[in-house]
């Protein structure tokens, strides 16, 4: 089936603003709170929660974010004491990406005001609703 280009249902502009509108009300709520965090920093975090000790290229890769990006955030979120690299150990051209205890207790701090972010985007939404989006999103994304 061939689909007609319609600009106020785009897909790439609906996932742009809605991507682009979740950062910005993760940044305000990150600020409210205190806290100095910016939404990739949260991403890479968050990532290395679910996939540890993972190198930089693997961030990128997974997160779709450029590699000197990816690169500056793991510099400043080792700085700050979030994540250290380690020389792989059968591989030594690569470094993997670690969260630190710090890091692991920054995530649990941090992760109750990403969720009232995803709570407020998802209002008025059931449980299956939002799980079917998820889904779809995810099988666009593979399609991709």
């Amino acid at each position: 089936m061939t689909r007609k280009y319609e600009f106020s249902r785009s897909l790439g502009m609906l996932a742009r603003q809605i991507s682009k509108g979740l950062g910005i009300n993760l940044q305000e709520h990150f600020n409210k709170n205190g806290i100095d965090l910016d939404p990739i920093s949260w991403s890479v975090i968050s990532f290395l929660k679910k996939h540890p000790n993972r190198t930089q290229k693997e961030i990128v890769n997974f997160l779709w974010i450029d590699k000197v990006k990816v690169k500056r955030v793991v510099d400043k979120l080792e700085a700050d004491g979030h994540v250290k690299r380690e020389i792989h150990k059968t591989d030594k051209r690569y470094n993997l990406v670690k969260l630190t205890d710090k890091g692991n207790k920054f995530f649990e701090t941090v992760v109750p005001l990403a969720e009232n972010i995803l709570n407020n985007a998802f209002e008025g939404f059931s449980k299956v609703e939002e799980e079917q989006l998820i889904d779809y999103m995810i099988r666009i994304k593979k399609n991709l």
